[in-house]
């Protein structure tokens, strides 16, 4: 372990805090310090991952109840499409915060 490192907390037991305020600016690894970054989705994804119902065609033929397979799967697969583009915003709100905090390499 390293020995010529300075401490930033002194062990107090209800913890340590950095930035006592959201316009407080703080940074890590010598990048420029930023104040809470404010931005939100305002989503919490969570149906990400529902299954599919199984869809089967009917024994007599394929007519209406393909129809209605395609419908199904359609409506799956578009609400998986608005699910996914939630998760993508979030995620990239979280790589921004990390990049200008200096947790993460930004390009």
């Amino acid at each position: 372990m390293a020995t010529n490192v300075e401490q930033i907390t002194y062990n107090a037991t209800d913890g340590a805090t950095y930035g006592k305020s959201s316009t407080e600016k703080i940074s890590f690894y010598g990048v420029t310090p930023v104040v809470l970054n404010t931005t939100s989705t305002g989503v919490v994804v969570t149906t990400i991952g529902a299954a599919i119902p199984a869809q089967t065609a009917s024994a007599s033929g394929f007519g209406a109840s393909t129809a209605a397979i395609m419908t199904s799967t359609i409506t799956q697969v578009s609400a998986l499409m608005v699910d996914m583009a939630a998760a993508q915003a979030a995620v990239n709100i979280i790589r921004k915060n990390l990049v200008d905090l200096g947790i993460l390499l930004g390009s």
